[in-house]
């Protein structure tokens, strides 16, 4: 609340019965979806976003990215998860950077909690301060003052801001125990397309955490990485039913030897100048589920033991309401209510592999402007990539540009595990 000087944490406040609930649209959902999820979903009558666009017929790609796209959102969020009728869900339109034009948006928020016997409450957090000064000084005189929020923490926390003898004084709103990883997805309006392959995917690789072991220790030497480089090409001519078999020559069969013969993988040998795979998921594995693996079972060692941290690997996406998917996540990290991802890319070297890679950045990019918030964090860990491959394809700028945290060469593993122990 503008004005209002030093906060003083006091005691515990509690939520109205009824809320209407007044925010701003932002890519950072969560400073919006978290407080409901605290006041109870069940409270919630009405909801008003506050849109920062003045014209959208001339809306730029940054109004649409970070002002019309998450109100549109949280409207379909509205809609599908709290079960509110149209008439309930108001997006108003604005002037980000005014104080002026908000008069009306809030005389009709005032007009839906008298109509619908609520309080209403304005989530101060997030969207710029010109309208979050504009809209709460355009509250009516003649309507009873709404509440007032803001969300800080980790874990995001609730805390009402209101005035004692003329004094500022801040109050902490009760919180839900834990925010899992199902609730974060539905504060998106996403959904787990697959559980069952999610489930297929963690025991796999439980089962074959040795043998993911022993092919990362090899990958992050000189003869793994050729070694790899050599089953990657002769596996590009592979082709199903399985099982099926590949001829390796003389040299190559020795160092393909080396790298599988001593990982006892699930559903793959060596034999004379052939190398057998039984199964799809045997060879999704040795292409690179191994690095997946390895990094699920690191990461569950390391955090699997914290109250506070939910992880998953081949975490499949659809939109609520629908039955399409439209992305997965390698590994996520769920921790104090925030999530993080990481994408695992068990490439050899650039140059061929320039479309994937990039492709797994621009991934990243749009999930980490769409579902991170401002505190999530995006990973991209290719441990047998060098310096001469981040300069080939300038992935390192790129990556930086889009905020996304480029890990690679023999430390990458360490410095990821390192880089989530110092979250907040």
């Amino acid at each position: 609340m503008a004005g209002l000087g030093p906060l003083r944490p006091v005691t515990d406040a509690t939520w109205p019965e009824r809320i209407v609930f007044v925010c701003k649209a932002t890519q950072a959902a969560i400073v919006n979806r978290a407080p409901l999820h605290h006041a109870g979903l069940e409270r919630i009558v009405g909801l008003v976003v506050l849109c920062g666009v003045k014209d959208r017929t001339v809306a730029g790609p940054t109004e649409q990215r970070e002002a019309i796209e998450p109100a549109r959102q949280l409207r379909q969020w509205a809609r599908n998860t709290l079960r509110l009728a149209d008439d309930v869900v108001v997006v108003h339109d604005g002037d980000p950077d005014s104080v002026m034009g908000w008069d009306g948006a809030m005389g009709r928020v005032a007009e839906m909690a008298r109509r619908l016997d609520a309080t209403v409450v304005f989530n101060l957090s997030g969207g710029r301060i010109a309208m979050t000064y504009g809209a709460e000084n355009a509250w009516p005189a003649d309507a009873p003052p709404p509440w007032v929020i803001h969300m800080a923490g980790a874990p995001l926390r609730s805390f009402l801001i209101d005035r004692v003898d003329g004094r500022p004084r801040q109050r902490a709103l009760p919180v839900a125990e834990r925010i899992t990883l199902d609730d974060y997805l539905k504060f998106y309006g996403v959904l787990e397309y697959s559980l069952a392959r999610r489930e297929d995917a963690e025991g796999g690789f439980l089962r074959q955490a040795a043998a993911a072991s022993v092919l990362y220790e090899r990958s992050v030497t000189r003869w793994g990485r050729d070694a790899f480089r050599i089953w990657n090409a002769v596996f590009a001519g592979a082709r199903a039913p399985y099982p099926c078999s590949l001829s390796l020559n003389g040299p190559d069969r020795a160092l393909v030897g080396w790298l599988i013969d001593g990982a006892a993988i699930d559903g793959v040998s060596t034999a004379a100048t052939t190398a057998t795979v039984e199964t799809p998921q045997s060879a999704k594995f040795l292409t690179g589920g191994w690095l997946e693996a390895h990094l699920y079972n690191l990461i569950l060692h390391e955090f699997g033991n914290d109250e506070d941290v939910s992880i998953a690997c081949n975490l499949s996406l659809c939109f609520a309401g629908s039955k399409r998917e439209f992305t997965e996540f390698d590994i996520a990290f769920l921790r104090r209510g925030q999530l993080h991802v990481i994408e695992a890319k068990a490439v050899t070297a650039t140059g061929a592999s320039d479309g994937r890679f990039r492709d797994s950045l621009a991934k990243l990019a749009y999930l980490k402007g769409q579902m991170l918030g401002q505190q999530g964090q995006a990973w991209l860990v290719a441990p047998m990539l060098d310096d001469e491959d981040m300069k080939r394809g300038d992935f390192a700028r790129a990556a930086a540009e889009a905020g996304i945290r480029l890990l690679y060469g023999p430390a990458a593993v360490d410095r990821l595990v390192v880089q989530l122990r110092a979250l907040p």
